[in-house]
């Protein structure tokens, strides 16, 4: 499965619910491309955020937390995600 950036799904996903079409679009074709929006906004608000971090650590500004994630639950629903937009 090909990774696809956020804002070409979020492209997408608002194709889908063009006004114009809207009328003849399911109500959950409509469901799914709001949440595949949903989502790609978080998405792509965690890059601009990764971003930033990697700014605080070139200036040596950042402050580091070391939190405990579960991996097996983290790598699912990265993977939930990619098959949702394919």
């Amino acid at each position: 499965m090909p990774f696809r950036p956020p804002l070409v799904v979020i492209r997408g996903a608002l194709s889908l619910i063009d006004p114009r079409q809207a009328r003849d679009t399911a109500a959950d074709t409509l469901q799914q491309a709001h949440t595949l929006l949903l989502k790609n906004c978080q998405r792509l608000s965690d890059v601009v955020d990764t971003i930033l971090d990697v700014t605080e650590i070139e200036n040596g500004t950042l402050q580091l937390t070391v939190i405990e994630v579960n991996l097996h639950a983290l790598i699912e629903n990265i993977l939930k995600c990619h098959h949702e937009a394919a």
